[in-house]
């Protein structure tokens, strides 16, 4: 069952996490929360399909590991790829406005966010949270 749900056509991958979906649900149950189950589900064993959105999901943790950051630029680029970025150059631009991506530091899309002061407890509360059931 879990293999039906990583394929692209059931829209697993699809949640934003708007939680629209828990604002409508009649029922005492919280979509989002079941979603998410799913998804970690199908990394925990290995059966989510790479595509944009687990790429995304993979690129998250990876620039956490990395900075402790949410390093935006990156995740566009692991997720999509050097020619995906381009239908976000756009949201790039006003990225760099707000200070998201950091031209200080670097060329933004490559090792351009900062790391905190503290990145090796971060680097070990991750690795809590996954080998670690809660």
């Amino acid at each position: 069952r879990l293999q039906i749900t990583s394929e692209s056509a059931q829209g697993v991958w699809d949640c934003v996490k708007c939680y629209e979906c828990a604002e409508a649900c009649p029922k005492d149950i919280n979509p989002i929360e079941k979603i998410t189950k799913l998804h970690n589900m199908q990394f925990e064993q290995n059966v989510a399909v790479p595509n944009v959105a687990t790429r995304h999901a993979e690129g998250f943790l990876r620039g956490m590991k990395k900075s402790g950051f949410l390093d935006e630029a990156d995740i566009v680029v692991y997720s999509e790829g050097y020619l995906g970025m381009y239908k976000h150059l756009t949201t790039a631009f006003k990225m760099m406005k707000s200070g998201k991506i950091h031209w200080q530091d670097g060329v933004p899309f490559i090792d351009s966010m900062p790391k905190i002061k503290n990145l090796s407890e971060v680097q070990k509360l991750i690795e809590i949270a996954q080998t670690n059931k809660l």
